[in-house]
């Protein structure tokens, strides 16, 4: 994708990054202030899910699930929270499957629909704690394409 946008004459700076380790949002933030000065809009739509009942679901899966779903757009908003522009935004992407109970997703829907959840972290910027003049949405999109929703 940054190669389509830089073949329609855009700036483009692609990140790889592990959200599950806690160093790793300020260290995406740090590259985007370095690559482009600036932070205009924030999307935190990094996801993963574990596919399995219960029974199956061992207690290392629950933690990096638990640590990218949930965690990580929190830290990601933390490190964001004082280099976002004024008038920037923050786009946090939920699930829809967080009001379902779909076989064998269980801790993706949970991890997705923590009581401070995507929602709670859409309220939370708009406290008088938030810096600047942010503005922060949430999306709970049902479907996406990808290798794993083919599953």
């Amino acid at each position: 994708m940054a190669a389509q946008v830089r073949g329609l004459g855009r700036r483009a700076l692609t990140v790889q990054a592990d959200l599950a380790e806690p160093a790793a949002a300020a260290g995406v933030v740090e590259a985007v202030m370095g690559g482009f000065g600036r932070l205009d809009i924030l999307v935190n739509n990094a996801g993963i899910t574990r596919w399995g009942s219960l029974a199956q679901t061992g207690v290392e899966d629950f933690d990096r699930l638990v640590a990218v779903n949930a965690r990580a757009p929190f830290l990601m908003m933390q490190a964001a929270a004082d280099k976002l522009a004024d008038g920037g935004r923050v786009v946090n992407i939920s699930s829809g499957v967080t009001a379902t109970a779909l076989a064998d997703l269980a801790l993706y829907s949970g991890a997705k629909a923590k009581p401070h959840g995507p929602i709670q972290r859409t309220r939370w910027p708009g406290s008088a704690t938030w810096p600047r003049t942010a503005r922060c949405t949430a999306a709970s999109p049902w479907r996406t394409c990808s290798t794993s929703a083919a599953r």
